[in-house]
């Protein structure tokens, strides 16, 4: 059984189709990679916690844990404390399984907002959530568009905790 040139040519031309195919479809998972990240926000008007898709392909949630210790739960709303007849949350997911995040997208996890922050009642209960969220630690497990599992993101919020100025913010002109 000889083989010819035209056919070691076309056994060549396979084995690099096949090769190029399986590059491409390397580069596709790697370019449609999402990346998750826990965001905050804290300020005098705005408590808040995001997952952030910082990556190029969208991410689908497969649980999110708010962890103090040992105990765990899958969201940030039952760690907080009652809040007053006068303040509502803007916003805040009780379940996260299986929230699509789009690329430069987000999932405001929990948003705390008010217009006039000279409000007592509010700074005391602003304090209040900023003390529950230092104790948390967020854990999102995450999967891509081919359902493959990303790693998963975990970010501790002690950052609520941190020591604040107790004086107000002069602004100069």
């Amino acid at each position: 059984m000889l083989f010819s040139l035209a056919d070691l040519a076309g056994f060549s031309g396979l084995l690099l189709a096949v090769y190029t195919a399986y590059l491409q479809r390397r580069h596709n998972f790697k370019s449609l990679m999402p990346i998750a990240q826990i965001r905050f926000y804290d300020y005098e008007d705005c408590v808040a916690v995001r997952i952030v898709n910082a990556g190029l392909g969208p991410m689908t949630i497969e649980h999110f844990n708010a962890k103090n210790g040992s105990v765990i739960k899958h969201n940030l709303i039952d760690w907080m404390p009652p809040h007053p007849q006068s303040i509502l949350w803007e916003t805040y997911y009780e379940e996260l399984k299986g929230v699509t995040i789009l690329p430069n997208e987000e999932a405001k996890l929990l948003v705390l907002k008010v217009d006039e922050v000279e409000n007592a009642e509010y700074v005391q209960f602003r304090d209040k959530v900023r003390n529950s969220l230092s104790v948390l630690e967020a854990e999102v497990v995450y999967r891509d568009v081919y359902g493959r599992s990303m790693p998963k993101c975990t970010r501790t919020l002690n950052w609520f905790g941190r020591d604040k100025p107790k004086q107000k913010i002069r602004y100069f002109n």
